[in-house]
């Protein structure tokens, strides 16, 4: 009894000072009775009471939540675990079994190895495709669940995009370029790479400032092999997690006031944002929209991603929203409107774009609720 209080002491002196703490980093073997073992590289950053799981998408390292980590790292409430999928960076590359469902096995099989007992859920991309089913696999051991940039399944890009993004993922899938030299086109809204870096950064563009931070991340890691590039690939082309699977969760969620969130850019060049609608719609999840923004708005909107998370966490963890909105910081400044029912909130007056219009007229669902923040912002602004 005594050792154990002297532990937990140790913990919360840790929590409070987390940011003079390295993070542990390692490997733990999954799949051992699924026919082939894989050794999953992961890391792990504070020593908070509450545990959050960040999952990373197609051909990515778990340093893509760089920002995230080191913000939930070191704020004192949280222990952030994350890791690198099967065929990716350090973890090993099995030649088989790279479904979705299977890699959330390999996170299920992670987290019981942490001696989790609930945990909050992020998932960005791919990583949002296992997270939908690590969700069904284990819904009581999931605090709150957030889905980025992702989608059910059965989707195609917006079709603007749709032939850079096809071209593009198949010479990279062939090894006919580099991942590197494509992630920016990829990841990144127009607007934001050609703007200019924040100053501290050193750098003119966020174009060079976020290059460099790709290069010296995919380098630092052994290159992914063609066949593990397109058997992941594959894996999201297969993707599929029906309406009804998604209400069974929604109506879980809703008995234990589990809260779902769905975050989406309207520049996303690889998922189209009808897709986030439905995703959001049939999980009775709230659907906040990043206008002018792309597939990685964590890296694109740091500040603003990690406070909606930040809120999202202490919701499920108060309980009370309009308490978790002000210990995140959020402003309560907004207008809101009904649009046939569904509402729809507008964090500033700017003016409405096309995109926000579609919304308008699809949000028909009187469960749904919808955060549109407007890439006009000068602070941060939200709504409780």
């Amino acid at each position: 009894m005594f050792a154990s209080k002297i532990l937990a002491f140790a913990k919360s002196s840790l929590a409070r000072d987390a940011s003079k703490y390295n993070p542990i980093k390692g490997k733990t073997r999954v799949g051992f009775d699924r026919g082939q073992p894989v050794d999953i590289y992961h890391e792990i950053h504070g020593y908070g009471e509450h545990k959050v799981l960040f999952i990373t998408g197609w051909a990515g390292s778990c340093d893509n939540w760089k920002f995230q980590t080191e913000y939930f790292g070191r704020h004192g409430d949280f222990q952030v675990c994350i890791y690198e999928n099967r065929g990716s960076g350090f973890s090993s590359a099995p030649l088989k079994r790279y479904r979705m469902a299977d890699m959330a096995h390999d996170a299920k099989e992670l987290i019981q190895h942490l001696g989790w007992k609930n945990v909050h859920v992020v998932g960005v991309s791919m990583g949002g495709m296992i997270a939908q089913e690590l969700a069904l696999m284990m819904p009581d051991r999931v605090r709150s669940l957030c889905l980025a940039s992702t989608h059910a399944g059965r989707a195609f890009p917006p079709a603007k995009y749709a032939p850079m993004v096809m071209s593009t993922l198949a010479k990279i899938a062939l090894g006919l370029e580099e991942m590197k030299q494509n992630v920016p086109k990829m990841l990144y809204s127009h607007n934001w790479l050609y703007s200019p870096a924040p100053p501290e950064t050193g750098y003119d563009t966020n174009l060079e400032y976020i290059q460099k931070f790709h290069d010296g991340r995919i380098d630092e890691r052994p290159p992914q092999s063609i066949a593990a590039a397109f058997a992941q690939f594959t894996g999201i082309l297969r993707h599929y997690v029906s309406a009804a699977r998604l209400r069974v969760l929604a109506e879980r969620f809703e008995k234990y006031s589990i809260p779902a969130m769905v975050v989406h850019g309207t520049e996303d060049c690889l998922v189209h944002l009808k897709n986030a609608y439905d995703l959001a719609s049939n999980l009775r999840a709230r659907l906040v929209v990043f206008e002018g923004r792309g597939h990685a708005m964590n890296h694109e909107d740091i500040d603003t991603f990690n406070s909606l998370l930040l809120r999202h966490f202490y919701t499920a963890i108060l309980g009370k929203e309009c308490e978790a909105a002000s210990r995140a910081g959020w402003q309560a400044e907004s207008s809101t409107h009904s649009e046939s029912g569904g509402a729809l909130v507008l964090h500033d007056q700017s003016p409405l774009s096309s995109a926000r219009q579609l919304l308008g007229m699809i949000a028909n669902d009187p469960k749904l609720y919808i955060e549109w923040l407007s890439a006009h912002r000068e602070a941060l602004k939200a709504s409780h």
